[in-house]
Formats: structure tokens, sequence, C-alpha cells
């Protein structure tokens, strides 16, 4: 595989990025403040794209772990003055390095279990839906819920919660008992074809039940399914982030926040939540209606908020640095002086928890649909 093939629609961008230089990038690439190194940070991996598209240097493990370790949060682009796809030609660089053998056993493993098991985890997929057992959902009914394989598996709770404030609001909720992957790992990581065989299943799996609406708890999972309709034509299913869905159930009335909760928070933006789907004013309307929580913003918030260490792979392919950025976003949490961080991400969530942990931190992480309960009459 050619990488000029590979990045030829992205060449202009590469090279713009290499004239201008400016380095603005790196006032908040979570991967260069947690290295301080050129390479891996946005800019860096700018200037290897064009040395290799130039055949300056050659593929090797080394030039691999700069581009595998990268959260692809999205800063990159978001700050960029000439608006270079930093995250695109790191996707596209990886799916190059896939095809030349150039990862590591991790990423190997990753992939066969999503592609033998539907899952990351490589755990059977009836272990998958257990936490909906008990909940009657509407077969046939046009509005999903997408569990999505982080909350199923690691918090579960949050899923079960999710489904009985729809269901209470009179949201006639459909759920998959064989609910698959739906794809992000492959996807980000430049399993390209991979990804869309998977997204063409579960196309077929989606229209097949009927549905015309997603709602999912995950951004990540509501990210890639939006992106089914470039690979597959037919996925004109709406899909919605559980916050976007809230946000218009609380102002019908149909949820009704009837509980004062005597509570200062703080909200920790999810990258794909906020840089990919623009979605930072809906979370903060949820909490700003229930009656008695403040919130007290973070120094970086919003579409400057500093990322969890835990996307684009890095929790497989360097987990020591992905570490090393949760540290980074805890100083910024610890700032506020508050003990309560409301998040709408289960891999933020994850790992805001495990660096408050590790740290001895008094703060305690809550995802966003918890924090609803808590102020209606169940």
């Amino acid at each position: 595989m050619k990488i000029a093939h590979i990045l030829n629609e992205l060449k202009e961008s590469i090279i713009l990025c290499n004239r201008c230089r400016c380095g603005f990038c790196r006032s908040r690439c979570p991967t260069y403040l947690a290295s301080h190194i050129e390479s891996l940070g946005a800019r860096g991996r700018n200037l290897l794209a064009l040395a290799l598209l130039e055949e300056y240097i050659l593929p090797s493990k080394t030039l691999a772990d700069r581009f595998f370790t990268c959260t692809m949060c999205g800063y990159c682009r978001e700050i960029c003055p000439l608006q270079v796809d930093t995250v695109k030609i790191v996707q596209k660089i990886r799916t190059y390095l896939i095809a030349e053998g150039l990862y590591n056993s991790n990423i190997r493993e990753l992939r066969e279990n999503i592609m033998n098991y539907y899952n990351p985890y490589g755990k059977p997929i009836k272990d998958k839906t257990t936490w909906a057992g008990s909940i009657q959902f509407y077969k046939g009914g046009k509005t999903l819920l997408f569990g999505g394989c982080v909350y199923s598996f690691q918090d579960p709770g949050v899923l079960q919660i999710t489904a009985q404030l729809l269901l209470k609001a009179g949201v006639k909720l459909n759920y998959l008992p064989n609910e698959p992957c739906c794809g992000y790992p492959l996807l980000c990581l430049g399993f390209q074809e991979e990804f869309e065989d998977i997204a063409k299943k579960n196309t077929e799996l989606l229209l097949k039940a009927g549905v015309e609406e997603i709602v999912a708890n995950c951004p990540a999972c509501v990210e890639t399914l939006k992106q089914y309709s470039e690979h597959v034509g037919k996925a004109h299913f709406k899909v919605l982030h559980i916050t976007e869905y809230l946000k218009e159930l609380i102002e019908r009335g149909q949820i009704q926040l009837s509980y004062t909760i005597p509570l200062e928070v703080t909200y920790h933006d999810p990258c794909h939540l906020t840089r990919y789907l623009k979605k930072y004013e809906e979370p903060r309307k949820i909490i700003r209606s229930i009656p008695g929580v403040a919130l007290k913003e973070k120094p970086h918030n919003k579409l400057e908020s500093i990322c969890c260490g835990g996307g684009g792979g890095i929790l497989v392919t360097n987990p020591k640095m992905a570490l090393q950025i949760s540290d980074i976003l805890l100083q910024d949490l610890l700032e506020t002086g508050v003990s309560t961080v409301v998040t709408a991400c289960p891999t933020c969530k994850r790992n805001i928890e495990t660096i408050t942990k590790l740290r001895k931190a008094k703060m305690t992480c809550i995802d966003i649909v918890e924090l609803v309960k808590k102020a209606i009459k169940v």
C-alpha cells in the first residue's frame, strides 16, 4: 500500500502545517504536554507525515509509536488557524501502518476481540446485555437505546438509570439483545476495512429492527454511528447523545426535576461530545435545571477542555502516558475546589475515578444521568 495514495487528499493540509509551524496546537495537545517531545505532538506528527510522504523516512516501529500514541482529542483541529485536520491525518497514517503490520500485540488482540466477540474485551455477547434483563423494553420501538461496550461491561448501572428515565418519560424505548460494537476502536486505530464491514452489518441489523432514532450515552458511539452514513448509504437513522435527549425531555416537562440537591459540582467536557459533536451547552443546561445544584466551571472547559487520556486507543497503545494525561486533567479539576465532578462519557468517568483514587484526591465522579436521577421521583 502506497502512503501517497492514502494521504493524497490530505497532502495540502500537511504541507500547510509544515509551512506555518505556528505551534498553537502544542498549548493543549495532551501527549505533548505529558511528554514535551515534539514528535508526540500534533505539529510534530505532521512533520513526520510530510517526511513519510516525501520518503525522507521509512515506516518503522518508532514511527508507528508516534502515531498510535495520540488520544485523537481534536484540540489541534479546533485551534488550528489553517483548519488542518490532524486527527484525520493520524487516522489515515494509522491505516497505512496497520497495512504494513506495524502495530503491537495489544492492538491485534483488540481487533480480534471485536471481530470475534463483537466487543473489545473478548467477552461473550450475552454478558454485554445482562444489565437489561429486568427492564421491559418495547420490541419494535422506533427509538433505540444503544448501550455501547464500555458502559455495558464497566458501568451498566448508568444504562439502567438511562432506560428507567426514558421509559418513565413515556419513550417507547427499544434495545437490541444482540447489540454489537459500534466499531469505534477499529476506526480510530486504522482498521478501515474491518470498520466498514462492521458498519454495514450493524446498519442491516438496525434497519431490520425498524430503528429510526438511536440514543446513546457514549459520545464515541454517537460520533461513530453518525459516520455510518458515509460508509453505508442507507444508514439514515438519527443519532443523539443522551444529553441532547434528556435536555429536550426536561424542557418539555416529560422529566420533572422535583427534588432539591444542595450540591456544588464541576463538569468535565468529553472530547468526542464537545469537539467532535459540539455538544457542550446541553449538559450544562441539564445541570443548571436541577434545583440546588451549582455549577462551577474548571479553568479549561468547553472547546478548551483537557483530554482525560482515554481516547484514540491510547489505553491500549500507551497506558502509561494515558495516566500522565489524566494527572494533568486532575490538576485542572482540583483548581475548582469542588468535590463532585459530573461527566457524560464512560471512559472519562473511569479515568477520573482511576487518577483520583491513585492520587488520593477527595473527589467523586458521577455520570450526568446519575445526577438527574437524584432529582426525580422514582
